[in-house]
Order: C-alpha cells, then structure tokens, then sequence
C-alpha cells in the first residue's frame, strides 16, 4: 500500500495546496507527513487527493470520442 505522500505526488496535489487548505506552514505539512499524519492534514490531503482524482477522471471521460 503506498503512503498518502506517495498518494498526492501521483495525483499532482502539492505541500503548498495542502498548507493552504489547513492554514499551516509547508514546513508543519511535511513533517506531519513524514512522522505521524494528525486528522487536520490527513482529512485535508485526502480531500484533495479526492478532488484530483475526480478531475482526472472527468477529463478523461469528456476526452474520449463515443
């Protein structure tokens, strides 16, 4: 299973977008990713994370010809 940080460079969320989303530093969002994910900033990365996925897959869906 891949680690949420794994998870977010896949689907192009950034550090920046996840410290916005939160109201932290950059620096907090890396450390808690890389030491213990608190609830704040996993809920917010996987919100994101959500959200991108859902993107991709409208995108795809509307690029493809019937």
């Amino acid at each position: 299973m891949s680690t949420l940080r794994h998870r977010l460079k896949r689907a192009g969320v950034t550090l920046r977008e996840v410290a916005e989303e939160t109201g932290e530093s950059q620096s907090t969002i890396c450390h808690v990713l890389n030491e213990s994910l608190n609830g704040k900033v996993r809920g917010s990365a996987e919100k994101l994370l959500r959200e991108r996925v859902a993107e991709c897959a409208t995108s795809n869906e509307e690029a493809q010809p019937f």
